[in-house]
């Protein structure tokens, strides 16, 4: 069994596709179209970019910069890598970039959201589809 077959890192960085769902209700949620799943796209645990910012805010924390609560959204607003182009804020548009994953983090009304995204980059099995087969 070849090993290299397992690369976490590389399968994490390629990030999949969450489904988000109805905070109340559990059921998928869809894009205007009725059809397109509305999704964010999360990078795994193992990612590079998530690993720097799990380092960073160690850092912070460790220097009274930020608290734990800082440095936990602040680790999450990583793992996020883009989402649906309908993504609205306020009845505005809210394009992605990695400063606006962090604004919507730490919006308390995407709490539920939060609570989507953390389990689903810590398990690996969701980025298994980016490794090698073989």
């Amino acid at each position: 069994m070849d090993l290299s077959n397992f690369d976490v890192r590389s399968a994490a960085d390629e990030g999949a596709d969450l489904h988000l769902k109805h905070p109340a209700t559990g059921e998928p949620l869809f894009a205007k179209d009725g059809k397109t799943p509305f999704t964010i796209r999360v990078l795994g645990r193992d990612a590079e970019v998530v690993q720097k910012a799990v380092q960073t805010s160690n850092e912070q924390r460790a220097k009274g910069e930020i608290d734990e609560t800082d440095a936990a959204r602040m680790v999450l607003a990583s793992t996020v890598a883009g989402w649906h182009e309908e993504m609205m804020l306020d009845g505005k548009p809210l394009r992605y970039s990695p400063k606006n994953a962090a604004v919507l983090l730490s919006d308390p009304r995407s709490d539920w959201i939060e609570e989507q995204i953390a389990p689903f980059s810590l398990s690996r099995r969701n980025f298994a589809q980016n490794m090698k087969k073989g």
